[in-house]
């Protein structure tokens, strides 16, 4: 069982209980160049929580096949638009009991719906803005010195 702050993290498919054989630890540079995540990203998500626990050799810290595999998922995670924080809430939440995954389910479906809403504004603001290019070239076409009104421009599409 992992803590992180307050929060219990047991992710048992991503977090081994057991320590790593030593050939199979690696330093940052190698997870770098097996996840194309910067040394910054890798050091943000353990800060965050998103890694679990990263052991140490001197100053150094080590790495597992967890660790990337885990590093994956953010990363991809990301690419969708879902925030480090929504992330590190559904590892928080996950309980002994209860498998990730009705979790991160959970979450991908309120990213979708979220996803939706922003499409929804994105395509009201674009056609906002075709209606006011529209209004702006029947202007300039009826006169060079047109002056539109704040009615005009104002006025629903």
């Amino acid at each position: 069982m992992l803590r992180t702050g307050r929060a219990k993290l047991s992710l048992n498919i991503i977090w081994s209980t057991s320590f790593p054989e030593p050939d199979k630890l690696m330093y940052i540079g190698k997870v770098q160049e097996l996840t194309g995540a910067s040394p910054k990203a890798i050091r943000l998500y353990e800060e965050l929580g998103l890694l679990g626990r990263v052991e140490r050799r001197g100053t150094y810290r080590t790495y597992t096949d967890e660790h990337v595999q885990l590093i994956r998922l953010v990363r991809s995670a990301q690419k969708t638009g879902m925030r480090l924080n929504d992330m590190l809430a559904v590892l928080r939440e996950t309980s002994d009991d209860r498998s990730p995954w009705e979790s991160i389910l959970t979450l991908i479906e309120q990213h979708q719906k979220r996803l939706a809403e922003e499409v929804q504004v994105r395509q009201q603001q674009q056609a906002l803005l075709r209606d006011y290019q529209s209004k702006i070239a029947a202007c300039l076409a009826a006169s060079p010195d047109c002056k539109l009104t704040d009615e005009a421009l104002d006025s629903a599409p």
